[in-house]
């Protein structure tokens, strides 16, 4: 369980997050929704270790992440991140790699992985993606689509517990957006617990099991 506990965070004076706290079970699919500039990138960031919030206490499972504002680091920050991955709304491939090498990157570099186990492990990966036929190609030869199942397969690759999802379906067509939902779909089933930050609310429609408010940096809980 990831478990968020009274987050308040401040960017030259004014209050961003204020005394946000919430859990996340394994397996459960959880959208905070709220309009632009309402703070939910920065929270996302700050469970990340990506923004460091100016107090609070963020638990992964049973290990510290934050303690009162304060960030673990090194070692038992880098062992933490191996149960959290981050899909990113830019997607972050790196453009001069293949979609092979974009997903074993972090698998062989970070896990430490031989390098046949890797590309083994990460070929399943994309032929459950329906990407298999994709390994050699590079990012600008993708569709939004593909290149968003890509980030996906790079945040499955490293096996966490826990995968956010900034923004997911910003820049898809329907047709895609109903792709991407059945993917977070079976990712729950799967175990994994999803925490998604989102203004489109058919996609958290179909995709949530539980929804929260994110307004004025507060949360309140809306179904």
């Amino acid at each position: 369980m990831i478990k968020v506990r009274n987050i308040n965070k401040s960017f030259k004076g004014i209050q961003v997050l204020e005394d946000v706290s919430f859990d996340l079970e394994q397996g459960e699919i959880l959208s905070i929704i709220g309009p632009s500039g309402a703070g939910k990138t920065t929270l996302l960031r700050t469970i990340n270790a990506l923004e460091k919030c100016d107090n609070g206490n963020i638990y992964i499972d049973d290990k510290c992440l934050c303690k009162d504002g304060e960030y673990i680091k090194g070692k038992e920050l880098r062992e933490i991140r191996r149960d959290l991955s981050f899909v990113f709304q830019s997607l972050n491939l790196f453009p001069h790699m293949t979609v092979m090498e974009n997903i074993s990157e972090a698998v062989i570099n970070v896990l430490e992985v031989n390098k046949a186990d890797a590309l083994k492990k990460c070929a399943e990966i994309l032929k459950n993606l329906g990407l298999e036929e994709k390994e050699n190609s590079y990012p600008y030869e993708l569709s939004g689509g593909q290149r968003q199942r890509v980030a996906i397969g790079r945040a499955l690759a490293m096996e966490p517990k826990y995968i956010c999802f900034d923004e997911p379906t910003s820049a898809l067509d329907p047709s895609l957006t109903c792709e991407v939902a059945n993917i977070i779909k079976g990712l729950a089933k799967d175990g994994i617990g999803i925490l998604i930050i989102t203004h489109d609310m058919e996609f958290v429609s179909k995709v949530s099991t539980r929804v929260l408010e994110l307004g004025s940096g507060k949360v309140k809980v809306t179904n």
